[in-house]
């Protein structure tokens, strides 16, 4: 036995805890200092001995070490080394071959046993050091092992190696058949790269779908190329594509793509999915029973899902055809005759001889029928963010020479099919509005239908619209209410504006020569010659996008810095600004993606509050009766289009985009897209070609990055957008958060606000409406301007047509009233009655003589109606015949171009408009007086031909033979003297003196102020060669308005910053020059002088006060000699 060194001492180490699963715990750890607090304090380490005692004279026996089986296998004997930081709190005294017999001391021994014998009380209280020693062996691992722990951990290391040695070798395999996977996939890039493989995508979603490898994926791809293999399992894409392929090109495309590398669905596979649902033609009267068919054939549910009910609109438009006739086998009809008068011919069957057919072409040639050049068609659209297309329930062949009660029972029976209709209103929803383009007969009859009774004062519709003051509240049928397209306004008012007259704008006249010269003041824009001209002549009248730009430019010109402007600038770009003002809220609704719907409804309730200030003042020198009635039909149509969308489902939107016929516009686009160069055909082609446009509706409701808009009925031509639809706005729509009354009261404030700003213009609506019968539609009351039979200026072309008729002049024939017209149509509207019974059994084909000679009817009725006289090089398809014509539309800048008249030439070498001169003006046909007027428009005459001009070289104007008119307004002046100065000056009163016509009925009574100015009472025009070039500043200069003395200064209106001031001796000088012109013998410019009635506004004869204070003109001339 083996005793080991005894050592002295106590090294503490601290232990940490340890809970049953071996885990380390978070109780503080342990030591040997904590565990030995209950023992009594260490003692001296020196022995000492009693001599009168036995037992101590003994050493201490140290203590057993209690370890367990497997002491030299697991005790940790390293712990013992005297450089080991776990060292225990005891040494190993002795150590046998039986473990039990490991005797143990305590590193705080004294030495010496205990009086019986045994150990001391250090050695006795080392259990619990012995028990640490245990658990760091045995459950803790530390950093000193026994020897079965390094067995262990030996252990535990040759298997990780043999882990590692496996995964080595699967790692081995797994890259070697990466390679063989990535040289694979190198042969199958390489295939594809070098040949063009069918229907890759489909053949991959294929191989994928089977799990097939990169092996069978090559043989696909391989037997693909080679044409044994036909990847099927087509997506609807696939089959939109192929069916659009299949509308627009015809069967050879879907063939050709059939066949080639996309290998798209073929015909018969697209065949199932096609719609060949064909509506039928009105071929004659036009039948509720037939519109009833074609609302079942296209609204009909094809399968079974939930329909919301949502509200609809009925839009009404023509679309050109060839003006032929065609044989419609399956009824035995003649089609294309013209419904107004069809009635006049007994039979539109073909027959079984040719009787019927040689009396239609009698009457045809005698002009009682006429074949239809244009189909007009009914169609429904809805009111949604998808599915708004245009769906045609009424096809008809038209002359265009109908009268209102034609119209109307066009109109009313698609109203009552779609109301009898188990497929329309009680399916889909009811039809809130008919909506149409600016014909005048149609417009007729839609105030017949939708103006018969005002909304009820009970209903929720009542309740929401009740504080809109001069709002219209008459409607029709089930609250029925009309629009008019904004697209066609737009270009109306286009045309309004370059046309010749143009509108007047608070006294003054705005025309297409004005505006050109105020465009070039945007500096904001790359203005050019050619650009303005461009838009002021267009090629194309109908051409949208030039429209909105032209609008937009003139709303602009509202921003002008206005500190250089001479006085008469500023009077012209008050007026300018007062218009830009109204077309900038007309236009921004339409345009402007990010507004909500309240900010549209701003916009739309201050522009028609600005136009009926305007109208008020100028009545049709403004704007037309009917362009003004269609502007206000549009706002009230989209006002009552949110009231009733609130009452149905809070939660909806509303897309003012969608109001108007433009969808239908859309849908007539289509189908002339599928003509492609051969747009116009007959009624029978114009129905297949509606039936495929009905299927690119379908497809470009799902793919509307598909469609290519036509460039003319864009809004804006830019590359983010073209054709504004639902999606592409980003405002907040919905109706639930548009208060009607609130921002029908924010548009009408602010429109007061502009006409104050712009045009000095105090407007009071609320007293103006309050009357009984005025509202917006009729601020005169009495009849509605809508419907007024005067010319429309706003519907003829920038361009006469070449045969010199101005196109958009519509005859309308008197007719009954409306009541009457409502009243008989509706009666004679039921389901049961008209329907059309099934055609007999009937050959195709007529017997011609008595040898049995015998003709298809279709060629019998092509040869009968010879098309040749019809033929039009305007819509002739043939090249021969066109190219015989000179090309239609506006002046090109590739043409020939005339004189320039003076725009070549310095600012002080040219007379422009809005320059001032001195005229004569006869009034009352006796006194002839001196006239300061400003140019409003300058006319070059030779040979009978007009040409109208912005400016003249001065050099020109005045000579005696000058070929130049010029147009203007006269000033109206007011003298003053000044202080320090006797001589008597003249300014301008910032207004414009009006006349009466020597043709109007004088009357000595007084003129109301609230009395409409019209155009011809404010401008006239003269010959150049009785006015005198008023120069700036030799003979004009521009005052401050607070320079001047009282109370002239407070005279002066529209707060003017300056005015033109005028010397009296000069206007003496100039008043003697024109009148020595008109002495001269054989002078004919008397006969010139404009002559009128009384003075309606404005000062004029120009007068000043004596001395004495009566009133004297200035220098009045009697003409007795003259007159």
């Amino acid at each position: 036995m083996q005793t080991l060194p005894y050592q002295h001492g106590y090294s503490p180490y601290i232990f940490p805890t340890f809970n049953i699963s071996g885990n380390r715990s978070t109780s503080p750890p342990l030591s040997y200092r904590s565990l030995y607090q209950h023992s009594t304090p260490l003692e001296s380490t020196s022995q000492t001995t009693s001599p009168s005692s036995d037992a101590a004279r003994l050493g201490c026996p140290g203590a057993c070490l209690d370890w367990g089986p497997s002491f030299f296998t697991t005790y940790p004997f390293a712990i013992h080394d005297p450089g080991c930081k776990e060292s225990p709190g005891y040494h190993l005294k002795t150590i046998g071959s039986d473990p039990n017999t490991v005797r143990i001391t305590s590193k705080r021994c004294k030495g010496r046993s205990s009086e019986d014998g045994s150990a001391c009380s250090s050695c006795t209280a080392l259990s619990v050091d012995v028990d640490l020693v245990k658990h760091r062996a045995f459950c803790h691992g530390g950093a000193v092992k026994s020897h079965s722990g390094l067995a262990s951990e030996l252990q535990e290391q040759k298997d990780e190696k043999k882990r590692m040695n496996l995964k080595i070798a699967n790692l081995d395999r797994m890259l070697s058949a990466a390679r063989e996977k990535l040289s694979k996939f190198g042969h199958l890039v390489e295939v594809i790269a070098s040949n063009e493989v069918p229907g890759l995508q489909r053949l991959f979603a294929i191989a994928h779908k089977a799990r097939e490898g990169v092996a069978g994926l090559i043989a696909r791809v391989e037997d693909a190329i080679g044409g044994v293999y036909h990847p099927r399992r087509y997506t609807q894409r696939d089959r939109d594509l192929t069916m659009l392929l299949y509308e627009l090109g015809g069967a050879g495309a879907v063939h050709a793509t059939n066949n080639a590398h996309t290998a798209l669905p073929a015909l018969k596979t697209i065949r199932e999915g096609r719609q060949m649902l064909s509506m039928q033609i009105s071929v004659k009267d036009i039948q509720i029973s037939e519109a009833m068919k074609n609302i079942e054939t296209y609204f009909c549910p094809k399968e079974k899902k939930t329909i919301s009910c949502i509200g609809h609109s009925m839009v009404i438009d023509e679309i050109a055809g060839q003006g032929s006739l065609c044989y419609l086998p399956e009824m035995d009809d003649m089609a294309g005759f013209c419904r107004e008068h069809v009635d006049l011919l007994p039979s539109v069957k073909m027959g079984e001889d040719l009787t019927n057919v040689v009396e239609a072409s009698q009457a045809v040639k005698e002009g009682k029928v006429h074949v239809g050049k244009e189909f007009t068609c009914v169609a429904i659209s809805r009111h949604s963010a998808t599915q708004y297309g245009a769906t045609p329930i009424i096809l008809s062949a038209t002359c265009k020479h109908g009268i209102v009660s034609d119209s109307v029972r066009l109109i009313m029976t698609g109203l009552r099919a779609w109301k009898f209709s188990p497929f329309g209103e009680s399916l889909r929803g009811p039809i809130w509005s008919i909506a149409s383009d600016g014909d005048a007969t149609r417009r007729s009859s839609m105030y017949a239908i939708c103006m018969t009774h005002k909304v009820y004062n009970k209903s929720d519709l009542y309740y929401r619209l009740r504080g809109c003051v001069g709002l219209n509240l008459w409607v029709g049928e089930n609250n029925l209410t009309m629009d008019f397209d904004y697209k066609h306004v737009f270009k109306r008012i286009c045309t309004l504006l370059c046309s010749k007259d143009g509108l007047l704008v608070n006294g003054v006249a705005i025309n297409k020569l004005l505006i050109s010269l105020w465009l070039e003041k945007l500096t904001m824009f790359d203005w050019s010659d050619s650009s303005i001209h461009a838009l002021l002549n267009p090629k194309d009248p109908q051409d949208v996008p030039r429209a909105v730009q032209l609008l937009s430019r003139v709303a602009a010109l509202r921003n002008l810095d206005t500190t250089e402007f001479t006085p008469s600038e500023k009077i012209v770009h008050d007026a300018l600004s007062l218009l830009g003002e109204a077309l900038h809220s007309l236009l921004e609704p339409f345009i402007n993606r990010n507004l909500s719907l309240s900010e549209q409804l701003i916009h739309l309730v201050k522009s028609a509050h600005i136009f009926c200030a305007l109208y008020l003042k100028h009545g049709t020198s403004f704007m037309p009766n009917q362009l003004y009635g269609d502007v206000q039909c549009m706002v009230k149509n989209a006002i009552f289009y949110i009231a009733k969308t609130q009452d149905l489902d809070p939660n909806l939107r509303v897309f003012v985009c969608l109001l108007g016929d433009d969808v239908l516009e859309t849908l007539f686009g289509r189908i002339r897209m599928i003509g492609g160069h051969s747009p116009n055909v007959d009624i029978s082609e114009m129905r297949n070609r509606i039936r495929s446009a009905l299927n690119l509706n379908d497809i470009f409701s799902r793919e509307p990055s598909w469609e290519r808009k036509p460039e003319r009925l864009k809004l804006l031509r830019i590359r983010d957008f073209d054709h504004l639809r639902p999606g592409d706005w980003y405002g907040n729509l919905v109706v639930k958060f548009c208060n009607i009354e609130k921002c029908w009261k924010d548009g009408e404030r602010e429109a007061s606000a502009a006409l104050c700003l712009h045009g000095g213009i105090a407007m009071d609506f609320g007293a103006i409406f309050a009357n009984e019968g005025y509202d917006l539609m009729r601020p005169r009351g009495g009849p509605y301007p809508g419907v007024a039979k005067d010319l429309d200026r706003s519907m003829l072309d920038v361009y006469s047509s070449p045969d010199g008729e101005a196109s958009g002049i519509v005859e309308i024939q008197p007719d009954l009233p409306s009541d009457q017209i409502l009243a008989s149509v509706s009666m004679s509207l039921h389901p049961e009655t008209g329907c059309r019974t099934e055609a007999p059994p009937h050959s195709l084909y007529i017997t011609l003589d008595a040898d049995g000679r015998t003709q298809h009817k279709a060629t019998i009725l092509r040869e009968m109606f010879d098309p040749t006289h019809d033929i039009d090089y305007k819509n002739a398809v043939d090249r021969l015949l066109r190219v015989r014509s000179f090309s239609i539309g506006g002046d090109s800048w590739n043409r020939k171009g005339g004189l320039k008249h003076g725009q070549h030439l310095k600012p002080e070498e040219r007379f422009d408009i809005g320059d001032l001169f001195a005229t004569l003006i006869c009034i009352r046909g006796r006194v002839a007086a001196l006239a300061i007027a400003q140019c409003t428009g300058i006319k070059y005459t030779v040979s009978g031909s007009m040409t109208l001009l912005s400016s003249a070289p001065r050099s020109e104007l005045s000579l005696t033979s000058s070929p130049y008119l010029l147009s203007g307004q006269v000033l109206s002046l007011e003298s003053f003297r000044e202080p320090e100065m006797s001589r008597i000056r003249w300014a301008f009163t910032a207004e414009f003196a009006s006349f009466e016509s020597v043709k109007t009925r004088q009357s000595s009574m007084p003129r109301p102020p609230s009395a409409t100015t019209s155009r011809g009472e404010l401008v006239f025009t003269v010959p150049a060669s009785l006015v005198i070039l008023i120069d700036v500043p030799g003979q004009a200069v521009k005052f401050n308005v607070q320079d001047l003395p009282e109370p002239t200064n407070a005279h002066i209106g529209r707060g003017l910053p300056s005015t033109w001031v005028l010397d009296e001796d000069k206007m003496s000088a100039m008043q003697e020059n024109l009148w020595n012109r008109v002495k001269e013998p054989e002078c004919t410019l008397q006969m010139s002088i404009p002559i009128y009635g009384r003075v309606l506004s404005g000062a004029f004869p120009y007068e000043s006060l004596s001395s004495d204070g009566e009133a004297i003109h200035f220098m009045p001339l009697m003409l007795p000699e003259l007159w």
